[in-house]
């Protein structure tokens, strides 16, 4: 006679597991769930072909999880460019002219004042390669995380830009 599966059953359980976790995942679309959903369901796949002990279950859901996550993450998930954050637009900056109002140095921090807000701003904290005394005419550089990168001279693809122009 067939041994009926009851929810106590490991391979149930785990099954369970799997499709609450995408359940989970349907409602929060963040790949995360979805990468532990797919470990439980192995599980119990694997409960399937043999009996692991309920610790040997537990490493196989961890290893499998995170292994399911983090290919899904490169798979699915843009990717996203570190040097650019959202809501701020890089080619608009780039090789904005702006004036020292504090010395800047390698060493450091400065600031830089423009005609118009930049970025929801008018003063930005800058940094740079050069040392650049206040009141010089200065050029953004690059975005660095809060602070903005200027040096003296445009940068190239802006300069290349405006004589092809």
């Amino acid at each position: 006679m067939e041994e009926m599966y009851s929810l106590t059953t490991p391979t149930v359980f785990w099954a369970a597991l799997g499709i609450v976790l995408f359940i989970a995942e349907m409602l929060t679309f963040t790949f995360y769930i979805l990468g532990f959903s797919l470990g439980a369901l192995f599980v119990a796949f694997l409960y399937l072909l043999f009996t692991p002990s309920f610790s040997l279950a537990l490493f196989l859901f961890s290893i499998s999880s995170v292994l399911f996550t983090v290919l899904l993450r490169k798979k699915f998930v843009f990717n996203r460019k570190k040097d650019n954050p959202v809501g701020q637009s890089k080619d608009g900056t780039i090789g904005t002219r702006g004036t020292m109002t504090q010395e800047v140095s390698a060493t450091q921090k400065g600031t830089v004042e423009f005609p118009v807000a930049l970025m929801g701003s008018r003063e930005w904290t800058a940094l740079s390669d050069e040392h650049i005394l206040p009141g010089t005419t200065v050029y953004v550089q690059s975005i660095e995380g809060n602070y903005l990168k200027v040096g003296t001279r445009e940068p190239k693809e802006i300069a290349s830009a405006h004589m092809h122009t």
